[in-house]
């Protein structure tokens, strides 16, 4: 990820048009009529072997080198062959940045035997020119008059940014844009993206403080930490919408396959988005209707909705897609229901669906939304009408325009039928209330705004102490991975399968592996009870085998057995049955096991799954021989917390289920909680498990107990979510002999760091923010202690005490997506002056920072903090007063650039 450049594609002061002419198929010449009938106010020339004098009135030129003056941003709409050189000759005249809008150059090769689309980077690369396609449609950004597109509309300025793969969608969302009467900050198609990529665009539109909200169309993620991160840290002051297409390739379709254990790869970017806060929509209306209800209405109480119709058919509809997409009815006090009976006729309906009959006039629309506004079971109201001779649609939407400026609870309309609610929707469009030519759609914006929030309060959510695995079982674990590799085997056989697990906290049931009957009986006969014989076969180690057919793993248990006679006969049965299906291979024993049943049982999966793009996965769903479908499951990305992990769980709808078969689900739901999270942690531990299936781990008053596990071994794959930094951990020697703790900071450590803050004086804070301050909302806490390690370090010292840890002090660094800067800020406890932790905490972040890579650190800092300034000047920080500001700014280079763009960029004051 990085923004290098990218303010010439943005916000270029000139722009050189490569291939215009004045012929009417003219690629190059619809991009520079483009330009100058949006009246860009910047420098333009045209580049054309052609030798023209001027093309529409512009400057023409035949090379490169003859160019007047260095320009910001080259648009090439020249053959695919050619694109290498021209980015070659215009980096050497300057040019910052080119946007390729021909296709081809993945497919052709150059004279070097690399593809056109290889040639063209390397020849970026030397200079440093950042390359925005091939195959884009352009760049439009209406603010700054700027349409490098051939696009046949120029749309309005907005606050909404576009980016999207595809540059015919791209021109056909311009086109829908325009008939809703969207505006645009940005509109940018990537196309090929072999340079500049999604995540590269979506950091430099979270910085922009003019784009609230971001559209974004993904057909094919390229490199899963970058997207994760960018679109995490974007979403968490932005909407972000995410329409998800598959990627059309030559001669195919690219879908995202399925990982092991799951039934749909499309699972997978449901998952993701969830994760970042992003919501996912599925059609291109879905997009446009979600934009204007979280722009419209960003809140609701919650779930629960009010339908109102003046017809039943009508309130139907929104009923039927109410129960597809998972909504609810609101259930009204009884107080609601009379009230509403002096307002509908006797022939109409009291309950929900409100049926105001065929009559119904505006006042008794006006009457329905305030006494439904009461009723706190309500959450949001969708009012439905349908045009008759008796009432005027426009006067009704006038009455509900006006209510609707006194309501506690979110509404939406939909007036349906065509032109004599026309006057009705532009009404309502003119006073911002979200309407919607039909219920179903409707009702799927309702749903949308649910998932956003729900998104959104789970990025945010608090998470609770999350069990830890030490360091002796860490070792454990890597010491079985590791072996099961130096024999070349992928696969770990059940005994290590079973070690692997219990050294990460998974409960086990009791077994032994054993090689004929007599053994089997002899450990049954110092076990007592009932066991399950289980065969042992290559084969059957490995994880998310299909549960059904006459191969199945499942077939080769025979349950129940008490008896001698019993255990012998199965032995038999299952020695036929790998005969059977294993003729040329041998089985490997038998597993003997005791049963475990219990009332109220439940059987689950849970497991570690890889996608190719995003990584190790974390599943969770249904479990035992009669699991049917895999579409019951549901999947994470690690690392996951105990909140993320709770949510994963009633998504999975498990929580239900233990409500439904347990009296204490809670305890139970965090036993299951806790197992997840620490599987997240055995799959960032051990990056070579391929595929880990706990299938079926057993629930019940007994708790868990896991009764078949296989483990797939593989290449190593990393998360698309950067973890904990357990490698950071260090302790300090203070000046009074005290040892503390430096780590980097944990969501979970939300309540000790408001602590901290409650317990600093006002001077602390002031230095600290700038103002005094004690209190910080849940938001604000989050936001400092739910950190992405790609791109913020938070380094906190604290000491043990009884009951817990203190927090003593915080060292923050945000660190820019180039890893050009980071600016930091620093706070220690009034008590803890003159024992130097402030100088360790800064000597910390600077190692940490020189290690990364980072070229400056900077800061500001209060004239009146000389204890800080006195400190940075210790450490060889440069410092300069802003007079305008009345702070002091400074700076220490810690590592040298080595290109020359970051020289230039290091030259710019800080932002």
């Amino acid at each position: 990820m990085s923004t290098r450049q990218l303010e010439a594609l943005f916000q270029p002061e000139s722009i050189v048009v490569v291939g215009a002419s004045e012929h009417s198929n003219s690629l190059g010449g619809a991009v520079l009529r483009n330009l100058l009938e949006g009246g860009f106010r910047g420098e333009l020339a045209v580049l054309n072997l052609s030798g023209y004098d001027a093309v529409h009135g512009v400057p023409c030129y035949a090379r490169a080198r003859q160019l007047p003056q260095r320009f910001d941003l080259a648009v090439l709409c020249t053959p695919a062959e050619t694109i290498p050189r021209l980015v070659r000759s215009l980096g050497k005249q300057g040019v910052r940045a080119a946007l390729i809008v021909m296709g081809g150059l993945g497919t052709l090769q150059s004279r070097s035997g690399r593809s056109l689309t290889e040639s063209t980077l390397a020849a970026a690369r030397s200079s440093g020119i950042r390359v925005l396609g091939p195959n884009s449609l352009g760049c439009i950004v209406p603010r700054l008059k700027l349409n490098a597109s051939y696009s046949h509309l120029m749309p309005g300025d907005g606050e909404v940014a576009y980016v999207g793969e595809s540059a015919m969608l791209g021109s056909a969302m311009l086109d829908w844009s325009a008939d809703r009467d969207i505006g645009f900050s940005h509109f940018v198609t990537l196309g090929d993206s072999a340079d500049v990529d999604i995540d590269d665009v979506v950091d430099y539109l979270a910085s922009d403080w003019r784009t609230r909200a971001i559209l974004l169309h993904v057909e094919k993620v390229k490199n899963a930490r970058a997207f994760v991160s960018s679109i995490s840290a974007a979403a968490r002051g932005k909407l972000v919408l995410v329409l998800k297409t598959s990627q059309v390739l030559p001669n195919e379709l690219y879908v995202h396959p399925a990982p092991p254990g799951l039934h749909s790869g499309d699972a997978v970017y449901d998952a993701v988005l969830h994760r970042v806060g992003a919501l996912r929509v599925h059609a291109s209306n879905e997009l446009f209707d979600a934009l204007r209800t979280l722009t419209l209405q960003r809140q609701t109480r919650g779930p629960a909705l009010a339908v109102v119709s003046n017809g039943g058919g009508p309130a139907a509809l929104a009923v039927d897609a109410l129960r597809r997409t998972g909504g609810q009815l609101a259930e009204f006090a009884e107080e609601t229901v009379n009230d509403l009976k002096t307002v509908i006729p006797a022939w109409g309906r009291a309950q929900n669906p409100v049926d105001l009959s065929v009559i119904a006039s505006a006042e008794d629309y006006t009457r329905a939304i305030q006494i439904l506004n009461r009723d706190p079971a309500v959450h949001g109201l969708l009012l439905l009408h349908v045009p008759t001779r008796r009432n005027d649609p426009a006067e009704i939407a006038d009455a509900v325009i006006a209510a609707s400026s006194k309501l506690d609870c979110s509404i939406m309309t939909s007036w349906i039928g065509g032109r004599a609610v026309a006057e009705s929707r532009q009404r309502f469009d003119e006073a911002d209330l979200p309407t919607y030519p039909t219920p179903d759609r409707a009702v799927t914006a309702l749903m949308q705004l649910l998932r956003w929030q729900r998104n959104q309060t789970y990025l945010r959510e608090t998470p609770g102490a999350a069990p830890q695995v030490d360091a002796e079982h860490r070792d454990t674990a890597d010491q079985i991975i590791r072996k099961a590799l130096r024999d070349k085997r992928d696969h770990l056989n059940t005994e290590e399968a079973f070690r692997l697990i219990a050294a990460y906290g998974t409960p086990i049931a009791e077994f032994r592996i054993v090689q004929d009957a007599d053994e089997a009986i002899a450990w049954q006969a110092t076990h007592g009870g009932a066991v399950a014989l289980k065969l042992r076969h290559p084969d059957l180690d490995r994880p998310f085998r299909p549960l059904h057919g006459p191969a199945s793993r499942w077939r080769a248990v025979v349950p129940d057995l008490t008896s001698e006679h019993g255990m012998r006969q199965a032995v038999e049965a299952l020695a036929a049955w790998a005969e059977r299906y294993y003729p040329d291979t041998p089985a490997s024993g038998y597993m003997v096991q005791e049963m475990r049943r219990g009332l109220n049982s439940l059987q689950l999966t849970v497991g570690i799954t890889r996608d190719q793009t995003f990584g190790p996965m974390i599943v969770v769903g249904g479990g035992g021989a009669k699991t049917h479908s895999q579409a019951w499951r549901r999947t994470g990305l690690p690392p996951l917390n105990m909140a993320l992990a709770r949510d994963l769980l009633r998504d999975s709808e498990i929580d239900t289920k233990l409500a439904e078969s347990s009296s204490h689900p809670g305890t139970r739901l965090d036993a299951l909680a806790g197992l997840l999270v620490r599987l997240s942690q055995l799959a960032i531990d051990q990056p070579n498990i391929v595929a880990l299936e706990i299938n079926p781990l057993l629930l019940n008053s007994a708790g868990l107990r896991a009764l078949e596990v296989t483990v797939q071994l593989g290449e190593a794959s990393q998360p698309a979510i950067c973890p904990y930094p357990h490698h950071l951990v260090t302790t300090l020697v203070l000046k009074s002999g005290k040892t503390v703790t430096v780590r980097p900071i944990r969501a979970e450590d939300e309540p000790a760091h408001q602590q901290f803050h409650d317990e600093l004086s006002a001077e602390a804070l002031r230095f600290r923010y700038f103002h005094s301050r004690k209190r910080f909302t849940h938001r604000e806490l989050a936001q400092m202690t739910q950190i992405d390690y790609d791109r913020e370090m938070v380094f906190i010292a604290s000491e043990e005490l009884e009951g817990g840890s203190r927090t003593l002090g915080e060292m923050r660094a945000w660190i820019d997506p180039d890893n050009l800067r980071a600016e930091f800020s620093i706070v220690v406890r009034d008590e803890m002056r003159g024992e130097g932790l402030g100088r360790q905490l800064m000597q910390r972040m600077l190692e940490y920072c020189r290690e990364r890579q980072t070229l400056e650190v900077v800061g500001t800092v209060l004239p009146e903090n000389a204890p800080m300034l006195r400190l940075a000047e210790k450490l060889g920080f440069e410092q300069l007063m802003n007079a305008e500001q009345g702070v002091v700014e400074i700076r220490l280079q810690i590592n040298s650039p080595k290109h020359e763009w970051q020289r230039q960029r290091l030259q710019k004051p800080v932002a």
